[in-house]
C-alpha cells in the first residue's frame, strides 16, 4: 500500500519500497532505500504533484511517486523532526539556555610579531656578560 495523503508532509521519513513499470503494475525493489521527504510540491491537502525525497546526504532529493513510498516515521513523530534539522543543518538545541559550567577565562593572546612584552620568566636567568655556570 502506498503512503496516503495524510502522510505526505515534509520531514516524514519514507521506505522506496516498490517500483511501478510502464504497464502501472508495482514491483517490489531489490534494495528498499530509507529517506525523508523534503519538499511537498502542490496544497499538501487535496492534491500533490511532486514529492521530492532525499536518500543519501549529499546527493540531491530525487522526485518518486507516492506509490512507491511506505512510511515508516509520520513527520510529527521526534524522530522524524531530528533527522529533518539534521538534514537542513539545524541544531537540534535552537533557542535553548544552558548555564556555563566553567568560570570564564581570560583569551589567550597571538602574538607572532612579539609585539608586546611576555611574562617574566619563573627562573633566574643569567645576564648577557656573565660567565656563570652552575
Amino acid at each position: 500500500m502506498g503512503l496516503n495523503l495524510i502522510d505526505i508532509k515534509e520531514g516524514c521519513i519514507v521506505d522506496h519500497t516498490f517500483e511501478v513499470g510502464q504497464d502501472d503494475k508495482k514491483r517490489l525493489r531489490p534494495i528498499r532505500r530509507r529517506g525523508i521527504i523534503v519538499k511537498v510540491v502542490g496544497n499538501g491537502h487535496d492534491s500533490v504533484s511532486k514529492i521530492l525525497v532525499q536518500f543519501k546526504p549529499d546527493d540531491k532529493p530525487e522526485e518518486v511517486m507516492a506509490k512507491e513510498l511506505v512510511r515508516v516515521y509520520p513527520a510529527t513523530s521526534k524522530v522524524a523532526r531530528r533527522a529533518l534539522a539534521r538534514i537542513r543543518g539545524q541544531h537540534e538545541m535552537v533557542g535553548a539556555e544552558f548555564q556555563e559550567r566553567r568560570a570564564p577565562i581570560k583569551p589567550k593572546l597571538e602574538d607572532s610579531l612579539a609585539l608586546t612584552k611576555g611574562r617574566p620568566s619563573p627562573f633566574v636567568e643569567p645576564e648577557e656578560g656573565s660567565e656563570e655556570e652552575g
